[in-house]
């Protein structure tokens, strides 16, 4: 699985420098207005489910286009995954902290993060060849961006655990409907580690608020080896 992943990872890590070195208004990268804190969270159902809490600070130095943020998110869930035809159940907690370097302008943004992640997870039957099984820590890169063409926005966000060999990629396509805020689009995602593996594709609707506020419903259908299941998404962001 990891093999399958790492030319995804690289090749989204690739992408999103790529529109920031490439961006038309590097410009406004000099701009000196301050930077803002943003607040997000969400959650998800449908076979699995999770939930999600996070914070991106600015550091000393940071401007609205540039500079080093502290991101910290606060995350829990149920899942299922099957190995040598036992189904297991896994319910986790989990704490991340990472340093990211910020790039926006008019253009978009693009973010690269490295942290620490701690897990503790419990496994319903034992699974002795897992090692997420109990508490473990784990160093994580990240990478997330959008890019603005016009009316349409391209976004993505790509994660991977070092040791534990964990990877996340999502991907969504949208377009502005309308002059009131609203977007509407695809996404797709895959996930897993070397246990598991899951797929999701479905359709989402972000609505963004001239208050710094938006909040994000998909809603499609997730795959695994343990069966299909539909799946329904919530999330905000809130900078201020």
């Amino acid at each position: 699985m990891l093999r399958a992943f790492s030319p995804v990872l690289a090749a989204t890590v690739f992408a999103m420098g790529l529109l920031a070195s490439t961006a038309p208004d590097r410009a406004e990268a000099q701009s000196a207005m301050a930077p803002s804190t943003t607040l997000y969270g969400g959650g998800e159902v449908g076979g699995d489910r999770s939930a999600y809490l996070g914070v991106v600070a600015p550091l000393p130095g940071a401007t609205q286009t540039q500079g080093w943020a502290v991101r910290g998110v606060v995350s829990g869930g149920r899942y299922d995954y099957e190995t040598q035809g036992v189904e297991i159940e896994g319910e986790y907690v989990q704490g991340d902290v990472f340093l990211v370097r910020q790039n926006a302008g008019a253009w978009g943004y693009v973010n690269f993060g490295v942290g620490a992640r701690y897990t503790d997870t419990d496994l319903s039957p034992n699974d002795p060849g897992n090692d997420r099984n109990g508490a473990e820590a784990d160093a994580v890169l990240t990478a997330d961006g959008v890019r603005r063409f016009g009316s349409w926005e391209t976004g993505a966000y790509a994660e991977y655990g070092v040791r534990m060999q964990a990877y996340f990629l999502r991907a969504d396509v949208t377009r502005a409907v309308g002059g009131g805020g609203l977007r509407l689009g695809v996404e797709g995602a895959i996930e897993g580690d070397e246990n598991y593996d899951k797929q999701r594709v479905g359709a989402v609707a972000v609505l963004q608020r001239s208050d710094g506020l938006s909040f994000r419903v998909s809603a499609g259908v997730k795959t695994s080896d343990i069966g299909d299941d539909g799946y329904v998404g919530l999330g905000f962001v809130r900078s201020f």
